[in-house]
Protein backbone atom coordinates (compact mmCIF):
# COMPACT_ATOMS: atom_id res chain seq x y z
CA UNK A 1 0.00 0.00 0.00
CA UNK A 2 3.52 2.41 -0.12
CA UNK A 3 4.72 4.00 -3.26
CA UNK A 4 8.33 3.44 -4.13
CA UNK A 5 9.79 6.16 -2.75
CA UNK A 6 7.95 5.01 1.17
CA UNK A 7 8.34 1.52 0.41
CA UNK A 8 12.20 1.94 -0.04
CA UNK A 9 12.69 4.11 2.84
CA UNK A 10 11.05 1.82 5.02
CA UNK A 11 13.08 -0.90 3.80
CA UNK A 12 16.38 1.04 4.96
CA UNK A 13 14.83 1.89 8.46
CA UNK A 14 13.31 -2.07 8.70
CA UNK A 15 17.32 -2.81 8.27
CA UNK A 16 18.04 0.03 10.47
CA UNK A 17 15.71 -1.66 13.39
CA UNK A 18 17.66 -5.05 12.99
CA UNK A 19 20.82 -3.97 13.51
CA UNK A 20 20.02 -1.96 16.34
CA UNK A 21 17.31 -4.60 18.34
CA UNK A 22 18.17 -6.22 21.12
CA UNK A 23 17.67 -9.78 19.62
CA UNK A 24 17.73 -10.66 16.57
CA UNK A 25 14.64 -9.75 14.32
CA UNK A 26 13.55 -10.89 10.64
CA UNK A 27 13.36 -8.17 7.89
CA UNK A 28 9.82 -8.69 7.42
CA UNK A 29 9.08 -8.90 11.22
CA UNK A 30 10.47 -5.44 11.80
CA UNK A 31 8.92 -3.77 8.90
CA UNK A 32 5.39 -5.48 10.20
CA UNK A 33 5.80 -4.17 13.26
CA UNK A 34 6.62 -0.45 12.20
CA UNK A 35 3.96 -0.16 9.72
CA UNK A 36 1.34 -1.71 12.37
CA UNK A 37 2.39 1.76 14.82
CA UNK A 38 2.07 3.69 11.41
CA UNK A 39 -1.50 2.19 10.89
CA UNK A 40 -3.04 2.74 14.28
CA UNK A 41 -1.63 6.21 15.50
CA UNK A 42 -1.34 7.29 11.55
CA UNK A 43 1.98 8.17 11.83
CA UNK A 44 3.83 8.73 8.13
CA UNK A 45 6.21 6.92 6.28
CA UNK A 46 8.74 9.79 6.62
CA UNK A 47 8.63 9.58 10.18
CA UNK A 48 8.98 6.10 10.26
CA UNK A 49 12.53 6.26 12.20
CA UNK A 50 10.88 7.83 15.29
CA UNK A 51 9.04 4.62 15.84
CA UNK A 52 12.76 3.02 16.25
CA UNK A 53 14.21 5.49 17.64
CA UNK A 54 11.42 5.63 20.52
CA UNK A 55 12.07 1.87 21.20
CA UNK A 56 16.04 1.84 20.96
CA UNK A 57 16.22 4.60 23.51
CA UNK A 58 13.49 3.41 25.52
CA UNK A 59 14.96 0.08 25.62
CA UNK A 60 18.46 1.47 26.92
CA UNK A 61 16.79 3.72 29.44
CA UNK A 62 14.05 1.68 30.88
CA UNK A 63 14.19 -2.65 32.17
CA UNK A 64 12.79 -3.56 28.52
CA UNK A 65 13.90 -5.13 25.69
CA UNK A 66 12.99 -3.84 22.47
CA UNK A 67 12.23 -7.29 21.49
CA UNK A 68 9.42 -7.16 24.49
CA UNK A 69 8.29 -3.86 23.02
CA UNK A 70 8.01 -4.67 19.27
CA UNK A 71 6.54 -8.08 19.71
CA UNK A 72 3.88 -6.97 21.92
CA UNK A 73 2.90 -3.22 21.24
CA UNK A 74 1.50 -4.32 18.22
CA UNK A 75 -1.29 -5.92 20.48
CA UNK A 76 -2.42 -3.28 21.91
CA UNK A 77 -1.94 -0.38 19.28
CA UNK A 78 -5.18 -0.36 17.71
CA UNK A 79 -6.96 0.20 21.24
CA UNK A 80 -4.54 2.71 22.81
CA UNK A 81 -4.81 4.46 20.10
CA UNK A 82 -8.52 4.57 19.74
CA UNK A 83 -8.37 5.81 23.42
CA UNK A 84 -6.29 8.49 22.51
CA UNK A 85 -3.29 7.89 23.77
CA UNK A 86 -0.02 8.14 21.87
CA UNK A 87 2.33 6.26 20.38
CA UNK A 88 5.00 7.40 22.76
CA UNK A 89 2.03 7.34 25.86
CA UNK A 90 1.16 3.72 24.96
CA UNK A 91 5.19 2.67 24.88
CA UNK A 92 5.58 4.53 28.13
CA UNK A 93 2.29 2.62 30.02
CA UNK A 94 3.83 -0.43 28.11
CA UNK A 95 7.33 -0.04 29.65
CA UNK A 96 6.04 1.01 33.47
CA UNK A 97 4.34 -2.55 33.13
CA UNK A 98 6.49 -4.47 31.85
CA UNK A 99 8.87 -3.34 34.53
CA UNK A 100 7.18 -4.21 37.39
CA UNK A 101 5.28 -7.51 36.07
CA UNK A 102 8.15 -8.51 33.58
CA UNK A 103 5.91 -9.87 31.12
CA UNK A 104 5.24 -7.29 27.72
CA UNK A 105 2.67 -9.69 26.25
CA UNK A 106 0.48 -9.85 29.45
CA UNK A 107 1.39 -6.32 30.07
CA UNK A 108 -0.06 -5.56 26.42
CA UNK A 109 -3.02 -7.52 26.93
CA UNK A 110 -3.67 -6.06 30.23
CA UNK A 111 -3.75 -2.93 28.47
CA UNK A 112 -6.34 -3.87 25.93
CA UNK A 113 -8.53 -5.23 28.22
CA UNK A 114 -8.22 -1.52 30.61
CA UNK A 115 -8.53 0.72 27.42
CA UNK A 116 -11.37 -1.20 26.71
CA UNK A 117 -13.55 -0.85 29.43
CA UNK A 118 -12.52 2.84 29.92
CA UNK A 119 -14.09 3.61 26.78
CA UNK A 120 -17.54 1.69 27.93
CA UNK A 121 -18.05 5.18 30.09
CA UNK A 122 -19.63 6.54 26.91
CA UNK A 123 -22.14 3.99 26.38
CA UNK A 124 -25.03 4.41 28.70
CA UNK A 125 -25.89 0.98 28.63
CA UNK A 126 -22.79 -0.63 30.16
CA UNK A 127 -22.88 -1.63 34.25
CA UNK A 128 -18.91 -1.66 33.91
CA UNK A 129 -19.33 2.23 32.39
CA UNK A 130 -21.22 3.19 34.85
CA UNK A 131 -19.20 2.20 37.97
CA UNK A 132 -16.23 3.59 36.18
CA UNK A 133 -17.81 7.02 35.51
CA UNK A 134 -18.55 7.30 39.39
CA UNK A 135 -15.40 6.10 40.39
CA UNK A 136 -13.41 8.95 38.78
CA UNK A 137 -16.33 11.20 39.61
CA UNK A 138 -16.07 10.68 42.99
CA UNK A 139 -12.57 11.20 43.05
CA UNK A 140 -13.02 14.49 41.07
CA UNK A 141 -10.72 13.40 37.46
CA UNK A 142 -11.95 14.73 34.81
CA UNK A 143 -13.40 12.09 32.22
CA UNK A 144 -14.37 14.94 28.82
CA UNK A 145 -12.45 17.45 27.31
CA UNK A 146 -14.04 20.51 26.80
CA UNK A 147 -15.86 19.20 23.86
CA UNK A 148 -17.50 16.49 25.61
CA UNK A 149 -15.22 14.05 24.64
CA UNK A 150 -13.64 11.42 26.25
CA UNK A 151 -10.06 11.82 27.73
CA UNK A 152 -7.12 9.83 26.56
CA UNK A 153 -6.50 7.16 28.94
CA UNK A 154 -3.02 8.05 29.16
CA UNK A 155 -4.73 11.10 30.62
CA UNK A 156 -6.71 9.55 32.74
CA UNK A 157 -4.51 7.08 34.26
CA UNK A 158 -2.10 9.61 34.78
CA UNK A 159 -5.02 11.58 37.23
CA UNK A 160 -5.74 8.70 39.24
CA UNK A 161 -1.41 7.91 39.22
CA UNK A 162 -1.31 11.20 41.40
CA UNK A 163 -3.77 10.19 43.80
CA UNK A 164 -3.53 6.64 44.04
CA UNK A 165 -0.85 6.62 46.90
CA UNK A 166 -3.26 8.94 49.00
CA UNK A 167 -6.05 6.40 48.68
CA UNK A 168 -6.76 2.96 50.98
CA UNK A 169 -6.40 -0.34 49.94
CA UNK A 170 -9.70 -1.51 49.62
CA UNK A 171 -10.68 1.55 47.36
CA UNK A 172 -7.39 0.95 45.40
CA UNK A 173 -8.10 -2.64 44.54
CA UNK A 174 -11.81 -1.42 43.95
CA UNK A 175 -11.23 1.21 41.44
CA UNK A 176 -8.67 -1.77 39.69
CA UNK A 177 -11.23 -4.10 39.82
CA UNK A 178 -13.60 -2.54 37.81
CA UNK A 179 -11.32 -0.71 35.34
CA UNK A 180 -8.94 -3.83 34.96
CA UNK A 181 -11.28 -6.58 35.25
CA UNK A 182 -10.60 -9.86 37.68
CA UNK A 183 -7.40 -10.93 34.67
CA UNK A 184 -5.64 -7.83 34.21
CA UNK A 185 -5.51 -6.54 38.00
CA UNK A 186 -1.56 -7.06 38.54
CA UNK A 187 -1.35 -5.28 35.22
CA UNK A 188 -3.32 -1.95 36.01
CA UNK A 189 -1.81 -1.97 39.91
CA UNK A 190 1.87 -2.08 38.53
CA UNK A 191 0.89 0.79 35.94
CA UNK A 192 -0.63 2.71 38.76
CA UNK A 193 2.77 2.20 40.90
CA UNK A 194 4.81 2.52 38.46
CA UNK A 195 2.92 5.59 36.32
CA UNK A 196 6.46 7.77 36.85
CA UNK A 197 8.43 5.56 34.71
CA UNK A 198 5.22 5.93 32.35
CA UNK A 199 5.76 9.51 32.44
CA UNK A 200 9.76 9.24 31.74
CA UNK A 201 9.49 6.26 29.32
CA UNK A 202 7.42 8.39 26.92
CA UNK A 203 9.03 11.66 27.58
CA UNK A 204 12.04 9.72 26.46
CA UNK A 205 10.20 8.66 23.40
CA UNK A 206 9.64 12.21 22.19
CA UNK A 207 12.96 13.02 22.60
CA UNK A 208 14.79 10.15 21.01
CA UNK A 209 15.55 11.92 17.47
CA UNK A 210 19.08 10.16 16.05
CA UNK A 211 18.85 7.32 18.80
CA UNK A 212 18.86 4.52 16.53
CA UNK A 213 21.03 6.29 13.68
CA UNK A 214 23.51 6.67 16.72
CA UNK A 215 23.52 3.06 17.75
CA UNK A 216 23.42 1.86 14.41
CA UNK A 217 26.97 4.39 13.62
CA UNK A 218 28.52 2.18 16.41
CA UNK A 219 27.23 -0.97 15.39
CA UNK A 220 28.91 -0.51 11.70
CA UNK A 221 31.74 0.44 13.66
CA UNK A 222 32.34 -2.79 15.20
CA UNK A 223 32.03 -4.85 12.31
CA UNK A 224 34.67 -2.24 10.26
CA UNK A 225 37.27 -3.25 13.12
CA UNK A 226 36.38 -6.93 12.79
Amino acid sequence: GFNDEDAAQLGQIASLYQNVADEAISASDSASFMIAQMTAFDIPADSAEHIVDAVNEVSNAFSVSSADISNSLGNMSAVMAQTGASFEESLGMLTAITEITRSANKASRGLVSVGSRLVQIVDDSSSTGKALKEIYEQLGIQLFDTEGQLRSSYDIFYDLSQIWDSLDTNTQNYIASVQAGTNQFQNFAALMQNFDHAVEATETALNSAGSAARENARYMESLEAK
